[in-house]
C-alpha cells in the first residue's frame, strides 16, 4: 500500500488484487444457469450477495484504519533552533466510488519538525483524498558518540592512564554545530567511572510558550582505557 519516502525509510506494501465478490458471484451464476428449479437460484444470490457485503465492509474498514509509520531524524535536525522539513511520500490504491476502478495514486506528507522534539512524537493527518489517516511517529537516528537521556547528552569519554594523571584537553562536536572544550587539568587524577556535569551543553527544552529557552546538560563520563 506505501511506497518509499524521500530522504526517508522506505515504506512498502501490496495492492489488493481482485473483486473476490464478483468472482464468486459469477461462478455461482453459471452453476444456476447448469441447474434447475428456483431454490438453487435463491441459494445462488445469498451466497453472491452475501461475498460482496463481507467485501464492502473491508474496503470501508480498511479505508478507515489508522495506518502507522516511523520517520526519522538526527540530534543534529533536533538540535536545529529552526526545525527542520521532512517530506514523506506514501502511495495508496484509491478506489473510485461511482466505477470501483483502482488506481494507484501518491500523496506527500511535509513534517515540520520542531526543535527538541523527542523520540516518540506523533504526527497524525486525516483521511483525504482516498488516503487512509496516518500517524508519523519520530525515532532517533543512533549519534556516532553521544546518548540523548531526556533533554541531557551523555559522552562516555575514553583516556589513557597518562592523561587521566596529567590531565587532557578534548574537543567535542556538539549536535548545535558548536565545538566544546572538554579540559581535566584541573581534577586530576581522573579515576575510571568519573563524571562531570556541564549545564547548558545538551539538547533545547521548551518552555510553557513552546520556545526553547533553555538547554539541559552534556554528562561526560570517563572511563580509562585498558593497557594504556
Amino acid at each position: 500500500m506505501f511506497g518509499g519516502g524521500l530522504g526517508q525509510n522506505s515504506m512498502s506494501g501490496a495492492n489488493v488484487g481482485g473483486d473476490l465478490g464478483t468472482l464468486f458471484e459469477s461462478l455461482m451464476k453459471g452453476k444456476s444457469q447448469e441447474g434447475s428449479g428456483g431454490v438453487n437460484r435463491k441459494k445462488n444470490r445469498m451466497f453472491g450477495d452475501g461475498v460482496n457485503r463481507n467485501h464492502k465492509r473491508r474496503e470501508d474498514g480498511t479505508a478507515k484504519a489508522t495506518v502507522t509509520r516511523s520517520f526519522f531524524c538526527s540530534l543534529e535536525d533536533l538540535c536545529n533552533p529552526e526545525g527542520c522539513v521532512k517530506k514523506l511520500k506514501v502511495k495508496n490504491t484509491v478506489v473510485n466510488e461511482r466505477t470501483s476502478q483502482r488506481t494507484l495514486q501518491d500523496k506527500i506528507y511535509t513534517i515540520n519538525v520542531k526543535t527538541g522534539w523527542k523520540a516518540g512524537t506523533q504526527i497524525k493527518f486525516k483521511s483525504a483524498d482516498g488516503f487512509p489517516p496516518m500517524t508519523f511517529i519520530l525515532k532517533e537516528k543512533r549519534h556516532p558518540f553521544l546518548i540523548r537521556e531526556g533533554n541531557n547528552l551523555r559522552y562516555v569519554c575514553e583516556i589513557t592512564t597518562r592523561q587521566a594523571k596529567n590531565g587532557a584537553r578534548i574537543q567535542l562536536p556538539l549536535p548545535s554545530g558548536e565545538t566544546f572544550t572538554i579540559s581535566t587539568e584541573q581534577h586530576v587524577p581522573t579515576q575510571d567511572g568519573d563524571c562531570r556535569r556541564f549545564s547548558g551543553k545538551g539538547m533545547p527544552m521548551k518552555n510553557a510558550n513552546g520556545n526553547s529557552a533553555s538547554r539541559g546538560d552534556l554528562i561526560v563520563e570517563f572511563r580509562l582505557k585498558l593497557n594504556s
